[in-house]
């Protein structure tokens, strides 16, 4: 009955361990598989984290740990810092200020760019991950304020980052910018801008966040004031 029971318990042994390798295989190709199409913060778990992981992990340089876990904890956030410092996107501040350490729209333009850590076609959510369209902006400018208006293509609420030099791309010179904002969530924006110097040329940043955190800059955009 002794040898009996020990082979059993052994014969348990070997098919946890093969359910558990089982498991993990299918964590691993199902995040191979799975296009990275939103944006991400601490604290975040599903599918997309673990496809988060698995792209990060490819660069030992920047996820030296490697785990697929599914969970955007500190290591996973860790990762992302080391990816954004790498890549020019952003080195300092934090996920609410900056950026820094949260897959936001430059991060994920860049992962996407870079592959997206998809392998033969992605699979998207059912959930809206699409960030508001926007319209051109029109302004209305006076000699020390300005009026800029655009829509979107859904409820959001928009801010305009402004300031006399042409800003970089980068969340580092966005979080620098002056700005005033409309933070009512609707499909028509009216943002005005007061202080201004006259007969200046100003350049703009449109911001608009839908109801589900999706983000959408519209950049490039530049006005005078009158004299």
């Amino acid at each position: 009955m002794k040898t009996t029971y020990k082979v059993n318990v052994l014969a348990i042994g070997w098919v946890c361990t093969l359910f558990v390798f089982v498991l993990s295989a299918f964590a691993f190709v199902n995040a191979q598989t799975t296009a990275i199409v939103i944006q991400m913060s601490p604290g975040d778990s599903g599918a997309q984290v673990s496809a988060l992981q698995t792209f990060l992990a490819a660069d030992s340089t920047v996820y030296p740990e490697g785990l697929v876990t599914g969970y955007y904890g500190a290591l996973t956030m860790a990762a992302v810092e080391r990816y954004q410092c790498k890549n020019g996107i952003v080195c300092s501040g934090d996920p609410a200020s900056t950026g820094y350490g949260r897959v936001g729209p430059l991060t994920l333009a860049k992962i996407q760019s870079q592959g997206g850590g998809t392998v033969g076609g992605g699979v998207v959510p059912s959930f809206d991950v699409n960030a508001p369209i926007l319209s051109t902006p029109a302004v209305t400018v006076a000699s020390n304020a300005a009026t800029v208006h655009w829509t979107t293509n859904e409820p959001a609420r928009s801010r305009v980052l402004y300031a006399t030099y042409r800003p970089a791309l980068t969340y580092d010179a966005f979080a620098s910018l002056s700005s005033f904002a409309d933070p009512t969530f609707d499909f028509s924006s009216d943002v005005t801008l007061i202080g201004l110097m006259p007969n200046t040329i100003y350049y703009y940043v449109l911001e608009s966040v839908d109801g589900n955190g999706n983000l959408q800059w519209g950049i490039d955009h530049s006005f005078r004031t009158n004299p």
